[in-house]
């Protein structure tokens, strides 16, 4: 190695860290020419960024599961939200949160019945057909 120039040098660097990272191994078979060492690290960069993004789209999938539980999240925050923009007493609140929570504990959030509908003009939601 110490006949080759830097970028050989480099190029055998950079091949040497993305094996390494990869944690591929550096196996039976090891690239000899520097454009076998191009290539294999070309192919291990792609693989690596293959790798990621089909664990990142599990892994949304997996999260998007439990979508009932956020819808109803959501929807309690929007009922927080309403509240506090009417000013509703903080004993009142906590009643129709409390009934909200309660009926959202029995009755899916995906309910076809439920209409909702934004003022464009306002942040204020209308439930139609709540219950």
């Amino acid at each position: 190695m110490k006949d080759e120039n830097i970028g050989d040098k480099y190029l055998a660097s950079i091949y040497w860290a993305v094996t390494t990272m990869t944690t591929v191994g550096y196996g039976d078979l090891v690239p000899k020419s520097l454009s076998e060492i191009m290539y294999c690290t070309f192919v291990l960069v792609v693989g690596a960024t293959m790798f990621g993004y089909v664990v990142g789209n599990i892994s949304q999938m997996v999260g998007s599961f439990n979508l009932g539980e956020k819808l109803s999240t959501d929807l309690l925050q929007e009922i927080r939200n309403y509240l506090r923009e009417q000013r509703i007493t903080r004993q009142l609140s906590k009643e129709v949160l409390s009934y909200f929570e309660n009926y959202l504990e029995y009755k899916t959030a995906f309910d076809e019945n439920c209409k909702e509908k934004r003022d464009e003009g306002e942040n204020s939601i209308y439930f139609l057909k709540l219950l």
